[in-house]
């Protein structure tokens, strides 16, 4: 894939929503796998906003020792005023479709978590070059480089 924008090359070829849907998919669907997920991932690693909502509902649930369905989950994203930030009931049912199996969640956490450093890097190497290139006129004449 061939692109001059680093950051869709990133999102394409590294990452996908499909995989976001499918870890959060497993949240709600397999209990065994909420330790993996929650000491790796956090919401702000999730691109989609929706998903960034129910992930917080799951964690939050998580932290709080609630049962994490995807009934509870609708619940608690109720409870919040989130529901409708999060895709609606509808969306929050059809992620238990998309689940991962257990085979592949720690994989597709990894690849979530991977895309986010990744994109955080990007930023800071982004800024930093902004600020190298912003300096006043003056300072860079005295600049020993």
């Amino acid at each position: 894939m061939e692109t001059d924008n680093p950051i869709e090359y990133e999102r394409n070829e590294f990452h996908s929503i499909e995989k976001e849907a499918a870890v959060l998919g497993a949240l709600m669907s397999d209990t065994r796998l909420h330790e993996i997920v929650f000491l790796k991932l956090h919401e702000d690693i999730f691109i989609k906003e929706e998903h960034k909502r129910v992930f917080a509902a799951c964690s939050s649930m998580y932290k709080n020792g609630r049962p994490i369905d995807s009934g509870t989950v609708i619940e608690q994203l109720k409870a919040t005023g989130d529901l409708d930030l999060a895709g609606g009931a509808d969306y929050v049912l059809t992620l238990t479709n998309r689940a991962a199996s257990s085979s592949k969640l720690e994989y597709y956490s990894h690849i979530v978590e991977l895309y986010f450093l990744k994109l955080h890097y990007l930023h800071r190497k982004l800024v930093r070059v902004f600020m190298e290139n912003s300096k006043r006129p003056d300072e860079s004449k005295t600049d020993s480089r």
